[in-house]
């Protein structure tokens, strides 16, 4: 059997890396397009969470398309129609990364497109300490503390609770390491605390805000022991543990913060918010599931059954119970494309806020979703850059 000659090797190769160029156009397309579709659906989250992740790399592999349709075309039509659709995957691409570039410079925050491309694991250091801050159901409770790397007098405090929709997480390195990290690195003394988790036999909707309270008040306490001013404290959540950090503050702000230990708990000086879960009914009813992540499984473990057959627990878990005109400044940052805790519900609670005199700053983010996988995505660097802009004007 005669080997194929060169030029037909080389015409088979010229036509599979025209074919390859037009094919990343194409899947660059179609996540354009599914981003930009209204409403909620599973190929949107997709696309959203690919844009907020790896936007950067969604612009190389479109500069690679481009690269390689256009020398490789085999003929002037392959040549204008396959370098058109790399043209546009390419405009389209750059303009989804500027997009939330230019969002997060409005908000005072700044993204790098260049540090999303790297994909490593963030650090993720152990506390400095284990606390324990209470004893309840015969286990003791524990916070991590983060001193900031360049010790000083008084600095100000961040206090997190970790997301996993009241369900998940422990707040240790694996959770909160990274935030933590980032947060002292600019001068923040940090801490992050553990709390009751629901599961479907464990009902914690009453058990979870009382340990935060209770962690909060052990903060007010012990900060100037560690360098902090308890003056200056931030309470900084997401998701689930957005809705506790936002409950715990407004509680605090009305006097009624039931912590689960003898302590007083004060008002935070000011409220950070990423998707947080505010209006529980509505999640519940219109969440999109994530990765077979059901926000109904969540909901109804942690309220104890349906909502329906608990009005007064979806209540006691929503945010709106506990408006006031006296609520701690509230900053709330929420992407657009958020289906899992869905964007609309976040934006029409903010303007209730408003509304109850509560002084909230909401932050639109366009592109991307409810998850940030990684330190130095996109969605991360907005995410951090722009609440550090924003406690950094009275803090």
């Amino acid at each position: 059997m005669p080997f194929p000659s060169r030029s037909s090797v080389a015409t088979t190769m010229r036509y599979a890396g025209f074919v390859l160029g037009v094919a990343i156009a194409f899947a660059t397309l179609t996540l354009l397009v599914a981003s930009l579709a209204p409403g909620h659906s599973v190929r949107q989250e997709g696309a959203g969470f690919a844009w907020g992740n790896y936007g950067s790399w969604i612009v190389l592999a479109s500069l690679a398309g481009l690269a390689l349709s256009l020398p490789l075309a085999p003929n002037g039509a392959c040549r204008i129609a396959g370098g058109l659709v790399a043209c546009v995957a390419l405009a389209g691409s750059v303009t989804q990364v500027g997009r939330i570039a230019a969002a997060a410079s409005a908000n005072g925050g700044r993204v790098d497109p260049l540090a999303a491309l790297d994909l490593s694991s963030p650090a993720r250091p152990e506390a400095d300490d284990w606390l324990t801050y209470n004893a309840v159901d015969g286990r003791a409770m524990r916070i991590g503390v983060w001193k900031p790397r360049l010790p000083e007098r008084n600095a100000p405090v961040l206090y997190l609770v970790h997301r996993g929709g009241w369900n998940d997480g422990m707040g240790d390195a694996r959770n909160s390491g990274a935030e933590a990290d980032w947060w002292r690195n600019r001068g923040y003394l940090v801490f992050s605390v553990e709390y009751r988790l629901a599961s479907a036999a464990y009902a914690t909707w009453d058990k979870a805000p009382a340990d935060v309270a209770c962690g909060l008040g052990w903060v007010a306490q012990h900060a100037s022991d560690l360098g902090g001013d308890p003056k200056r404290i931030v309470v900084l959540g997401a998701s689930a543990g957005g809705n506790l950090a936002l409950n715990l503050g407004y509680q605090a702000s009305m006097g009624q913060a039931r912590p689960s230990c003898g302590v007083s708990v004060p008002v935070p000086a000011a409220i950070v918010a990423y998707v947080p879960i505010v209006d529980p009914q509505y999640v519940y009813d219109h969440g999109q599931a994530v990765g077979g992540r059901e926000t109904k499984t969540l909901i109804e473990n942690y309220i104890g059954g349906r909502p329906d057959r608990h009005a007064d627990r979806m209540r006691a878990i929503s945010t709106d119970t506990y408006l006031s005109r006296d609520a701690p400044r509230t900053l709330v940052v929420e992407p657009e494309e958020d289906g899992y805790v869905p964007a609309e519900s976040v934006f029409r609670f903010c303007d209730r806020a408003r509304t109850a005199g509560v002084n909230v700053t909401t932050v639109r983010m366009p592109v991307y979703n409810h998850f940030s996988s990684y330190g130095n995505s996109l969605a991360g660097q907005a995410n951090r850059s722009v609440s550090h802009a924003w406690l950094s004007r009275f803090l």
